[in-house]
């Protein structure tokens, strides 16, 4: 009988490890990013748009003061014969935000009331602070009070007209009373006017 030869062992076989990553994977790695700046505007173009903004918002004051002048009178600012203030309404006379601070009404309508008639006067002095504040001057015009055939009143256009207010000065405007009223009693309403028709002033005149 034959035997077979066996071996006191079986060779060892090193056992497969496995495949590690490389060790860069495992180490934090470092990515500088450049850092985003916000670019200021140009000085000229911010102040371009601070100047649109204030004159949008401008515009808008004009316009409401605009529709203020355009509603029908309920008060006056009283004054004597010789234009001192009795009492204020504090609509009339207002400066229009387009012109503020560079023109002021110096004397209020006077005498206020006035006396309905051919011959009746009314004053108003208006005092321009600069040069060119209204190139082509100022002008008068009046809505008349109400009545039958005008329910909403009259729109009388340049009562006067003063071409050289566009120069800084003081300056006065009469007014006749007849063309305030045109034949009717009440609340008149004056709107002193730039040359292109923009509101500077408005107030009321009584006419009795």
């Amino acid at each position: 009988m034959h035997h077979l030869a066996i071996p006191e062992r079986y060779p060892e076989v090193p056992y497969p490890v496995a495949a590690r990553a490389p060790a860069f994977l495992f180490h934090p790695v470092s990515v500088h990013l450049p850092k985003l700046r916000a670019s200021p505007l140009p000085l000229p173009l911010l102040m371009a748009g601070l100047l649109f903004s204030a004159g949008c918002d401008s515009a808008q004051e004009q316009d409401r003061f605009a529709d203020a002048a355009s509603i029908r009178p309920e008060g006056f600012t009283q004054t004597s014969t010789t234009g001192e203030i009795l009492s204020e309404d504090p609509d009339d006379w207002r400066q229009a935000p387009l012109f503020a601070g560079q023109f002021y009404v110096s004397d209020p309508a006077f005498p206020n009331p006035a006396t309905f008639g051919a011959d009746g006067i009314v004053t108003v002095s208006v005092q321009v602070q600069f040069d060119d504040v209204f190139p082509g001057g100022l002008r008068v015009s009046a809505r008349t009070p109400p009545s039958a055939s005008y329910p909403n009143g009259r729109f009388v256009s340049g009562i006067e007209v003063r071409p050289e207010a566009q120069r800084a000065g003081s300056y006065s405007f009469q007014l006749p009373t007849s063309t305030l009223a045109n034949g009717s009693r009440g609340l008149a309403r004056v709107l002193l006017l730039t040359a292109n028709g923009e509101i500077v002033s408005y107030g009321d005149v009584l006419i009795q």
